[in-house]
């Protein structure tokens, strides 16, 4: 029974090293890469364009990952909104053991 412990941890962690490499190399659609990094570039100190400059391939690359938390929160605030407006979500959110407290 513990070998079968260690390798389904195993492949988990080979299966969450995949997500984060898929979604560290899936490109968001439209985006101007060249815009992108003209005015990021323009735009910061000295030092941050020097660095930026070794690390010009990734420079400006606009990926699932890089969006961090923001989309997370803005559909929180939607549904918080919606919650107070729609009798129905306002129901459905409070129904269930997480609507009980």
């Amino acid at each position: 029974m513990p070998k079968r412990n260690i390798w389904s941890r195993i492949l988990f962690t080979f299966g969450a090293v995949l997500v984060v490499l898929l979604g560290s190399f899936t490109l968001l659609p439209d985006i101007d890469k060249e815009m992108v990094i003209l005015h990021e570039f323009n735009f910061k100190p000295e030092p941050v364009k020097y660095l930026s400059s070794l690390f010009k391939e990734r420079w400006g690359l606009y990926t699932i990952f890089s969006l961090g938390l923001t989309p997370y929160f803005l559909a929180i605030i939607i549904m918080n909104l919606l919650k107070l407006i729609v009798p129905r979500l306002r129901r459905f959110f409070n129904s269930g053991l997480g609507g009980k407290d």
